[in-house]
């Protein structure tokens, strides 16, 4: 029984390092998806006019993001 648990523990340990390496990504372009709705495109993708998937863009707006300007700033910001 011992030899069975050593066989499995070096299988494991050699396995798994392959098995790591097998994993992929997949780089889908634009307009290839037809949809009516959001729900019938890849995550991170969204349902145009001309009825086709595309790809949501994040635009990083410039300027520091945690300046607090908010009513409770007053006149002079402070």
């Amino acid at each position: 029984m011992h030899n069975r648990r050593a066989i499995t523990a070096w299988f494991l340990l050699l396995a798994l390092p392959g098995l790591s390496a097998c994993s992929t990504t997949v780089d889908i372009p634009d307009g290839v998806f037809a949809c009516t709705t959001v729900a019938d495109c890849p995550e991170t993708f969204e349902c145009r006019g001309d009825g086709l998937c595309y790809a949501v863009i994040e635009v990083e707006m410039p300027g520091d993001s945690s300046v607090d300007a908010g009513a409770d700033a007053g006149a002079d910001g402070g």
